[in-house]
């Protein structure tokens, strides 16, 4: 569990390691987004954290929390649908999408969350992308906050053990996640769906080992080529290349190292 103390651009994160605690330095990234992103928190700190978006609790499985979503919100079951199949998976995403304007704005909006967690965590294990990070998020509570950012040119080459980073939060896929998980070869469905880092929250991640994003495989790059100049074009983008896929801008650089085993966070005091 963690808390932080600041001092001007520099502040602490305590993390729970079992019985104890582990205190470690961290001064602010200086970039305008990362004290931007700062700002933010100074605003935020003293609301809870919400305990789904930064993992502290188990997630339903989507099998679960389909049911779950469908009898909240009143959706006839879909009996045919395989939750190991990557076009089922992408329907159910889909529909988290068509409801999301809607449904964001009842009282049982967590149903809502849960669902889409759920559907992004069976893909992850149907493509074994297993990344070691400390989500730390404060769902809904944090709206106000959000502004537009092009964050997506500040990315780093690499992920480092530690650091604190600012995670891909829109409501679509990434371009290599559309093609990996199987969505129509269409240019309108590859646009409504395919946004890049365009939006700064509050919430963020810190890293619990080193990470190197392999390049795209060529698979991947000749598919890219019949969108790639419009898509970056549309969202002035410089490139978008496995870094901008799998890594993220950095916020913050620790002043101590670390091994993270079984590292754990609780909460942010400013």
């Amino acid at each position: 569990m963690a808390e932080t103390l600041v001092k001007k651009n520099k502040f602490q994160i305590i993390f729970q390691v079992k019985d104890k605690e582990i205190c470690i330095d961290y001064e602010l990234n200086d970039t305008e987004l990362a004290h931007k992103w700062f700002k933010k928190i100074t605003k935020i700190h003293r609301v809870p954290i919400d305990t789904i978006e930064s993992k502290l609790e188990k997630n339903l499985e989507i099998e679960d929390a389909y049911k779950n979503f469908c009898k909240t919100f009143k959706f006839q079951i879909d009996p045919n649908i395989n939750f190991n199949n990557k076009k089922d998976l992408n329907l159910l995403h889909a529909l988290y999408e068509k409801t999301h304007d809607a449904l964001s704005k009842t009282k049982q909006n967590q149903t809502l969350y849960e669902f889409h967690h759920a559907v992004h965590q069976r893909q992850k294990k149907l493509y074994n992308f297993n990344v070691q990070r400390l989500y730390v998020g404060w769902g809904t509570k944090e709206g106000p906050l959000e502004e537009k950012y092009n964050c997506s040119d500040l990315v780093e080459k690499q992920i480092k053990n530690l650091h604190i980073y600012l995670p891909w939060t829109e409501l679509g896929k990434k371009p290599y996640h559309y093609w990996e998980s199987d969505e129509p070869h269409d240019r309108q469905r590859f646009n409504e769906l395919c946004v890049p880092h365009v939006t700064l929250r509050c919430q963020f991640f810190i890293a619990t080992a080193n990470f190197v994003p392999e390049p795209f495989p060529k698979e991947f790059i000749d598919w890219f080529y019949d969108y790639k100049q419009i898509w970056c074009e549309k969202y002035s983008l410089s490139n978008w290349d496995h870094t901008h896929e799998f890594s993220a801008p950095l916020l913050a650089i620790p002043l101590q190292q670390y091994d993270c085993d079984n590292f754990a966070f609780k909460k942010i005091v400013i």
